[in-house]
């Protein structure tokens, strides 16, 4: 008998089952106790005349029962759903009975229903939806549940390749995986996270305003260190954007980045992508780096030109590139960014950092480790720089009063009237923005 494991060492609650074959006697009138070779893997058996044998069926686990025999050694499989026998087997090496059967038992059992009770959707992505759920102890969890039937080759590359790489992350700023389960009969595929009540900062950007600049450093701080850390790890994430930057909750701003539907290994220094297409790609408009647009290989780097949208979007309220994706697309390869009224009161430090990011040659980005070492970073830096009593920074401290008054206001009207939540959102097809009126008002007050 083999035993070969499938997974790596401790990090999921529930890894996926372990392969293993070996010879078995199995039983049947018209069979009369033939030997055969029976081989699992993940939760498929196959039963085979010999190793060598391809085998002309074979059996998934899920949804079925492993029972013992009376007789030593024997084995039953039963289906839940009809009750009927689909299997038995006699495994003639007692040392080798309570292997297959604790195998094959939890190989039944590795299915998502069977240790999380799934609730209400939550989100809902390109790749599936997100419902919430509560395991067999009472932890509450987030579920990215994945229907893989009909995938293009390119897409079932990236759901693949994200299985492979969640298992091997772990860092405080990223979101933590518990579990990973697949379902061949389903075609889905369920991973489970931790759950994180704070909504994402797209959200909150649309419900309450841009954030101040300490808030913003704070937020930049840990998301640079997460990058860090995944860079490190030869991994890049690819699809970095405000959707994606998870809130613990609280006022403290402590953040996780989640989503690795479009990440991937760097080989030699780059990602190769050509051969796949434009769509395999990845990433989201407005947030894309040029090199990807051209669908060039490409490096780290395609983060940190992310990362700058994201400074800029948290520090204004808006999108550096906006219209049609069209244009978008041409405002982004020209890098065609407008620091417009919304940027009179930053800091000439963020503004550096932001141009820092996005910046057409990748090879003059920062990287993640020297971004976090930036001089708006710098201890005190903003305090020397610009004084919490300057007119430039009580201007600043009036703008994002009045954003967030004229938003509040806004949502109670609508809220009032009964056509929506108030909110302004990011991805509003026009440009303007409440952020825009209030600039005028604070233009004018100057």
């Amino acid at each position: 008998m083999t035993v070969v494991h499938s997974c790596g060492p401790g990090v999921l609650r529930h890894p996926p089952p372990e392969n293993m074959d070996g010879q078995v006697v199995l039983d049947g009138i018209r069979l009369g106790n033939t030997a055969r070779f029976l081989s699992l893997q993940t939760t498929v058996l196959e039963c085979k005349r010999n190793r060598d044998d391809p085998g002309k069926g074979a059996l998934n686990l899920l949804n079925h029962s492993c029972v013992k025999g009376k007789r030593r050694g024997h084995v039953l499989i039963y289906n839940n759903n009809t009750g009927k026998k689909m299997l038995s087997f006699t495994v003639p090496k007692t040392e080798d009975y309570e292997v297959w059967v604790a195998r094959l038992r939890y190989a039944c059992n590795w299915q998502v229903d069977r240790h999380y009770a799934l609730g209400r959707e939550i989100g809902r992505g390109g790749f599936g939806s997100v419902v919430r759920a509560k395991s067999t102890s009472g932890e509450e969890v987030a579920v990215k549940v994945i229907n893989v039937k009909n995938r293009a080759p390119h897409e079932m590359h990236l759901i693949f390749k994200e299985i492979e790489l969640l298992p091997r992350i772990a860092h405080p700023n990223i979101v933590k995986v518990h579990d990973i389960f697949i379902d061949e009969e389903e075609s889905t595929v369920s991973i489970v996270m931790e759950l994180l009540r704070g909504g994402d900062m797209l959200d909150f950007i649309n419900a309450s305003g841009p954030l101040s600049e300490e808030k913003a450093r704070t937020v930049m701080r840990q998301l640079f260190a997460s990058l860090h850390y995944l860079h490190s790890q030869g991994i890049v994430h690819r699809d970095v954007k405000p959707e994606n930057i998870l809130r613990r909750g609280g006022d403290k701003f402590t953040i996780a980045l989640t989503d690795f539907g479009l990440a991937e290994e760097v080989s030699d220094g780059e990602i190769v992508v050509a051969d796949r297409g434009m769509k395999a790609s990845g990433g989201t408009v407005g947030y894309m780096a040029p090199e990807i647009i051209l669908n060039q290989s490409h490096t780290y780097a395609v983060d940190l030109w992310a990362c700058g949208v994201v400074l800029f979007i948290l520090l204004s309220g808006k999108k550096p590139f906006w219209g049609s994706n069209e244009q978008i697309i041409a405002k982004t390869l020209s890098v065609d960014i407008d620091f417009g009224r919304e940027f009179k009161f930053i800091s000439a430090e963020a503004v550096s950092l932001v141009r820092s990011l996005i910046n057409g040659r990748p090879h003059k980005r920062l990287t993640a480790r020297t971004a976090m070492f930036h001089k708006w970073f710098a201890p005190n830096a903003h305090r020397v720089m610009s004084p919490s009593k300057s007119p430039k920074m009580l201007w600043r401290k009036v703008q994002l009063g009045t954003m967030f008054l004229m938003t509040f206001q806004r949502r109670v009207c609508e809220f009032s009237s009964g056509s929506g939540s108030g909110s302004f959102r990011l991805d509003a097809p026009s440009p303007m923005s409440i952020i825009d009126i209030s600039m005028r008002n604070t233009s004018e007050a100057e």
